[in-house]
């Protein structure tokens, strides 16, 4: 084989590797006993086949229009305060807790609604709950769940929506 093809060939395997990065564990808490706000990451498209659903005759939900509203912030935690911010953030409950979503947004729209989704760890649907949202401002929207049982034991989730389209999730434990 000749030089050239030797460090042609070098240099994609090069490229080809670092293109398979492997994805970063910044967002997992370090322990259940940690202090943490539950810095939501955006929802990920969920792909389906050996072709990341590229022939699905689905076509893909439009794009959420939201103007200069964004939305900054999930935390989860025991109680709310006057404002209705979560006081202590945390992602590790117990099975007695009443949980509490501040989902913390900024900016003006014309209108949208936003939906809790809580996910027990069997799949099955705990609550969901709407709110009509018109915000000019910094907004504080507010979503619970309790139970008169104890929480069974694992990994929930919450989805927070826009109009629909889930924008943020949010994974936490019961123990």
């Amino acid at each position: 084989m000749r030089p050239i093809h030797f460090f042609s060939l070098a240099a994609l395997f090069v490229i080809g590797l670092s293109a398979c990065k492997q994805e970063s564990t910044e967002s997992m808490p370090a322990s259940a006993g940690d202090k943490a706000v539950a810095k939501a990451e955006p929802a990920k498209e969920k792909k389906e086949g050996m072709f990341g659903g590229m022939f699905a005759s689905e076509p893909e939900p439009a794009k959420l229009d939201l103007g200069e509203f964004k939305l900054l912030e999930v935390n989860l935690g025991t109680a709310v305060d006057a404002d209705n911010l979560v006081t202590k953030p945390k992602l590790v409950f117990a099975a007695r807790d009443k949980i509490y979503a501040s989902v913390l947004s900024t900016g003006k729209h014309q209108g949208l609604t936003i939906k809790a989704r809580w996910t027990a760890p069997d799949g099955k649907l705990v609550a969901e709950t709407e709110q009509a949202l018109v915000p000019e401002k910094a907004t504080v929207s507010t979503f619970s769940i309790g139970n008169t049982e104890p929480w069974p034991s694992g990994a929930y989730t919450l989805d927070i929506s826009l109009n629909g389209l889930v924008q943020r999730t949010v994974s936490f434990e019961v123990k």
